[in-house]
């Protein structure tokens, strides 16, 4: 069978593509130390910044372009379920807030993320009246398992692992609908490298404990439940899990812990920038859109340095690999 094209659609992406930061132009930034010169290098960009008033207030201007890249996905392929795979996240971040409001008792609506699948009136709705027929199955699976569980919804940790586990899931099982090879495979790849990272933090952080990895192990990935399981009971350099991972990618999470994050999502870049040869497919879209997510990412840790007085050599060290 052969795959769907978006001619129109990717011919925008490759002009839109124009416009991404360089990781030359990152570092420049990172070595300025004019404020007002890195913020008129990102007006080129078209990142806006007349709606703040100081620096300290970039997030503001993030989620706005955060919101406008959303936007264009559903404007560039509308009537599909494709767009949900990058914003069924945002449901579920909306949700985690909500949920874990009425354990700190902390004002959550200046975090909230607009733009989901979900209206986030309509979460809000769903948690008070404890009537979620308006979530997917997995968000529906998931919070059940959560409101069944009283040491769950008092755990704002096992709400994030178990929140997690089924956004990941619902991706996946979208991913599988849109048919794509690209984006399963991306989705996948996802999944092992967010087991591993949970893995290693658990078996760190949290005394082995098998019960929370049960709750955060995201199914669809290649790496089967019980091999991690084993590996909790063996030594890190003999693992059951060193045998089904790649040397690279077990290696940095075993010795670099602290740059794990980033391996990881450049890991994830490396495989979107296959995406450079194909001319009339999918690939390209779902590429641009990591890319631009990467970006602002990236654009998060230089604000958060300037702001903090962090030297330049850290900042870029911390950067993620552009995709231009």
């Amino acid at each position: 069978m052969s795959e769907e094209i978006f001619p129109y659609e990717v011919s925008k992406i490759r002009l839109k593509e124009l416009n991404l930061l360089t990781k030359h132009e990152l570092e420049n930034m990172a070595d300025e130390t004019d404020i007002n010169k890195i913020i008129s290098i990102l007006i080129e960009k078209r990142y806006v910044f007349d709606t703040i008033d100081k620096i300290e207030d970039f997030e503001i201007v993030l989620k706005k372009k955060t919101e406008k890249l959303y936007n264009l996905i559903k404007e560039l392929i509308p009537n599909t379920k494709f767009a949900n795979i990058f914003l069924c996240k945002n449901d579920y971040h909306n949700l985690k807030l909500i949920l874990k409001a009425n354990i700190i008792g902390k004002d959550y609506k200046d975090y909230l993320i607009d733009l989901g699948t979900i209206e986030v009136s309509k979460i809000e709705s769903a948690i008070e009246n404890k009537d979620y027929s308006v979530f997917s199955e997995q968000m529906r699976q998931g919070v059940q398992m959560i409101f069944d569980t009283p040491e769950y919804m008092n755990n704002p940790y096992i709400i994030d692992c178990i929140l997690d586990a089924k956004n990941y899931e619902e991706m996946l099982s979208i991913s599988r609908e849109t048919k794509s090879d690209f984006i399963i495979k991306y989705v996948k790849r996802v999944i092992n490298l967010t087991n591993i990272k949970t893995f290693f933090r658990i078996f760190r952080k949290f005394s082995r404990d098998k019960k929370i990895f049960d709750l955060a192990y995201i199914e669809g990935g290649s790496i089967r439940k019980n091999v991690f399981m084993e590996s909790f009971s063996q030594d890190l350099q003999n693992s059951k899990l060193k045998s089904e991972v790649y040397k690279e990618i077990y290696d940095e999470a075993l010795y670099n812990p602290e740059t794990f994050d980033k391996f990881c999502d450049n890991y994830i870049m490396s495989y979107m920038k296959e995406a450079k040869l194909k001319a009339l497919t999918i690939e390209p879209i779902v590429a641009y859109i990591y890319g631009k997510e990467t970006e602002i990412k990236n654009i998060r840790i230089l604000f958060t340095g300037k702001v903090n007085n962090i030297s330049p050599q850290i900042i870029k060290e911390r950067f993620r690999e552009s995709y231009v």
